[in-house]
């Protein structure tokens, strides 16, 4: 869908029908920044929080790891930050950032259509029995990223 306003100088919109997480990763790819935040489209920040945490990416963040591709729509970023952690990196709570997520009326959130998809997914990954989750220091099988053949982009709007 194209945006009904004008996007900042250094924004730039794109337009692709595939499964969420794979959005993210299109995003990534064609990113031209340094740092990339991810956020939904139901998604508010208060104010100041990007700056809170462009902050805190830039003491502890220098990992470029990627988004499992078997991931629909959730749970890929908590894969990722374990996959962080997995790999030296660490957790930050930033208190002063926080994001609130709206859901427009008649609308089904990803998480009902998606979460027991990738819940049990991400469970599998990085618990050793989903019955009784322990999260392991490792994860339970290999991540499996994009690759080109995975992307696809529609359309691109400078």
């Amino acid at each position: 869908m194209i945006p009904k306003f004008k996007l900042p100088e250094n924004c730039r919109h794109i337009y692709s029908e595939v499964k969420s997480a794979q959005c993210v990763q299109i995003g990534a790819i064609e990113s031209k920044g340094n740092y990339i935040m991810n956020f939904a489209d139901d998604c508010t920040l208060t104010p100041g929080s990007l700056d809170v945490l462009l902050a805190a990416a830039k003491k502890c963040f220098d990992q470029q790891l990627g988004f499992d591709k078997n991931f629909f729509a959730i749970y890929y970023d908590a894969d990722f930050a374990f996959r962080v952690r997995s790999n030296g990196g660490k957790t930050v709570i930033c208190s002063d950032a926080w994001i609130c997520e709206t859901k427009p009326k008649g609308i089904p959130r990803l998480s009902s259509l998606y979460g027991p998809i990738d819940g049990k997914l991400w469970m599998s990954a990085w618990c050793r029995d989903i019955n009784l989750p322990k999260v392991l220091d490792k994860r339970n099988f290999l991540f499996e990223p994009y690759d080109v053949s995975d992307i696809n982009i529609l359309k691109t709007i400078n």
